[in-house]
């Protein structure tokens, strides 16, 4: 994976330390027991962060790090991803571009292929559809398609049957080559010639991965029969995935088994020979102490050496070790915390999971530090989640301008869903008409917490002008998609722009008729990009713009006396909320827009600690771009008034005053006239 892949999650990150607010954050994360600060590494632009995470914590944590999370100083989550630096093999792949194939009569075939850019490969796997054939290929390479050089003449690809079975092999093994273009031609004069479809090259490396050790001597339980127990002290859930017998004895030969605790009672969790025999002279002595572990429940360990007549071991301890694991993150905030220690919590499901083998494949990555563990000063131990958040009052849905529909599956439990982007231009700023409710229009309490996550959303590009006609200055309407019909909160705008290399000044505009050239300022930023490693992929820049509604932005680049950059695509963060209830399987449905709508109060956010403790299932809202019309709305006169036309609204006015003024007159002139002289 290239640095310019990677910058797809790219972030911008600064090294501080926790400010003063981390005591709420403290109180929010109540059910962790422990915390310590993370300092990012200040070298790290446009690329993930490694956040180590030594065995000391993974003990302190659930199996497969599920309670931990990197939390900022508002309290918001950022994602991560959990890697073990393990040794393992990854491949780059260039799938190819059939530019020509050629039969000669001479009895060749000869095909030339473009991988688009130079590619150091190892291997070239050919997609050819025939079977029962073998044919010798020759091969030449070239960097730019004029210059050839000979890399060999005796590659061989074929499909035949063997034994019951036929095995098609069309992969060519080769020495380490760079190049573009690759030249085969194949030898027709004793077989048919061949169809060549594809073809596509592979580089492999082979990463060794990087591990923590650690010595600790045994303390002895027990012995008998000719077996020695030994208790490995350890804390219940350490990381440890291979063990290595060491003793004061020059030498030895052992079986030795691992056992782990559980409610069931002791289970192997490995076992082997370990020895050490030294031979006379010089020559290397005969060794292998290591086993292997596999665990499941994170219970003491006990070691048991089979000593038969042999006297006891002296001084025997192991080496423990595994690979070191680090939480990859691409959080864009200067101060993170990492929290562990939450008993009672599930995993989160956070989308980088889906770049796992991607990110699997990059050597390293800069390396954040941290501090020392402090116990939360906040913390109380979170109770099960015994409690059953019961329905609230009933609603009139009819009063909801839109509704989106949505199930839930399985048993009753906690979910949890975030407010699609676009359904925030149907809501009020302060949120206060959202609804869950049921199929009887019975309310759902649900706790909100109002910026969960920020979502990208694209942005449609088209050029402008910019303001004022300035020279030398690129402008570019950067707009919702045509579904959104109410402004969006944006935060920030992502750009890809094609050029690597760049440092130019740019301002974002919002557009308004009420501004002196149709459009006022917001933001002013240095777009910059130093890429140097990669220099033919794109980049993503990053755009903060503080905190607007809109449906249109305007992006006005000084381009000086340079190009003017390619902005291939364009994104705008959104703060989005997310709910979190509890519901037993059935339909429910999201209710939003109604201005006349009190802000809802429920019991359930009383236990607010309790819920955000408990990791809720992610629940995905039904794919839609916007929250449809609900179909049983009932319009009142205030939507008529709201979406009538301007002019429309003003003669209506106009003729109610009208109207009622004729009322009035004929009032006045019918009034009979006093004969008393009275006035």
């Amino acid at each position: 994976m290239t640095r310019a892949s990677r910058t797809t999650l790219w972030l911008l990150l600064a090294a501080t330390t926790l400010i003063h607010a981390q005591a709420p954050v403290d109180e929010q994360r109540s059910a962790w027991r422990y915390r310590r600060a993370v300092t990012l590494p200040a070298n790290a632009d446009g690329t993930l962060v490694a956040v180590p995470v030594p065995p000391a914590i993974q003990s302190r944590s659930q199996p497969g790090l599920r309670d931990v999370r990197l939390v900022d100083d508002s309290g918001r989550e950022w994602p991560f991803l959990v890697h073990e630096d393990a040794a393992r093999r990854v491949e780059r792949r260039w799938t190819g571009f059939l530019m020509d194939a050629q039969r000669e009569r001479r009895g060749y075939t000869t095909w030339t292929v473009d991988f688009g850019e130079l590619a150091t490969l190892d291997r070239l796997v050919l997609e050819v559809p025939a079977t029962g054939f073998t044919k010798r290929l020759s091969i030449d390479i070239s960097s730019d398609g004029s210059a050839w050089r000979e890399l060999g003449t005796d590659y061989w690809i074929f499909d035949r049957p063997w034994q019951a079975e036929r095995v098609h092999d069309t992969t060519i093994e080769l020495p380490p080559t760079e190049t573009r273009f690759v030249r085969l031609q194949a030898d027709d004069t004793s077989s048919p010639p061949l169809d060549l479809r594809g073809a596509v090259a592979v580089w492999t490396d082979h990463l060794p991965g990087e591990t923590w050790s650690e010595e600790v001597a045994l303390e002895l339980v027990g012995s008998e029969n000719g077996r020695a127990r030994y208790r490995l002290p350890v804390p219940d859930g350490h990381p440890l995935r291979r063990l290595a017998l060491d003793a004061d004895d020059p030498a030895f030969a052992r079986r030795v088994t691992v056992f782990e605790g559980t409610r069931n009672g002791d289970r192997p969790a490995g076992s082997g020979l370990a020895y050490r025999v030294p031979l006379p002279g010089e020559a290397p002595r005969l060794e292998d102490r290591e086993i292997s572990v596999s665990r499941e429940t994170g219970g003491p360990l006990i070691v048991e050496i089979v000593n038969g007549d042999n006297p006891l071991l002296i001084s025997p301890r192991v080496r423990m070790s595994g690979p070191s694991t680090a939480l990859l993150t691409a959080a864009m905030a200067p101060a993170v915390t990492m929290y562990y220690g939450n008993t009672v919590t599930r995993a989160p499901a956070y989308e980088l999971e889906q770049f796992r083998i991607a990110l699997a494949s990059v050597p390293s990555y800069p390396m954040a530090s941290l501090g020392a563990e402090v116990e939360n000063p906040s913390f109380r131990q979170p109770p099960p989640l015994g409690f059953v958040a019961p329905r609230g009052a009933v609603i009139s849905s009819r009063e909801w301008r839109f509704s989106r529909p949505f199930a839930v599956s399985g048993s009753e439990d906690l979910y949890a869903f975030m407010v699609p982007p676009a359904d925030l231009g149907r809501l009020r700023k302060d949120l206060g008409d959202l609804r869950v409710v049921d199929g009887s229009d019975r309310q759902v309490p649900y706790v909100l917490e109002p910026d969960a996550a920020v979502t990208p959303i694209p942005l449609t590009i088209e050029p402008t002008t910019a303001s004022g006609n300035a020279r030398r200055t690129s402008a570019l309407r950067l707009s919702l998609s045509s579904g959104a019909g109410a402004p969006v909160r944006l935060t920030a705008l992502r750009l890809r722009v094609a050029e690597p290399f760049f440092k130019r000044s740019a301002t974002v505009l919002l557009p308004s008729k009420d501004a002196p050239l149709g459009s006022s300022p917001i933001a002013r930023v240095t777009l910059a990009s130093v890429q140097r490693d990669d220099r033919s992929a794109p980049v993503w820049v990053q755009v903060p713009i503080g905190d607007v509604r809109a449906t249109e932005l305007l992006l006005e680049i000084a381009d000086g006396d340079n190009a003017p950059l390619t902005v291939q695509s364009a994104q705008g963060l959104v703060p989005v909320p997310r709910v979190t209830f509890q519901a037993a399987p059935g339909g429910y449905k999201l209710l939003l827009g109604n201005d006349a709508a009190e802000p809802p109060s429920y019991e359930l956010d009383t236990l607010r600690r309790e819920v955000l403790a408990y990791t809720a299932v992610p629940l995905e809202l039904p794919a839609a771009e916007t929250a449809p019309a609900n179909p049983g709305y009932e319009r009142g006169v205030a939507d008529y008034v709201r979406n009538a036309p301007p002019r429309a609204v003003l003669w209506t006015a106009l003729a109610g005053a009208v109207v009622a003024l004729l009322v009035l007159t004929r009032r006045i002139l019918a009034r009979p006239e006093r004969r008393d002289g009275g006035a």
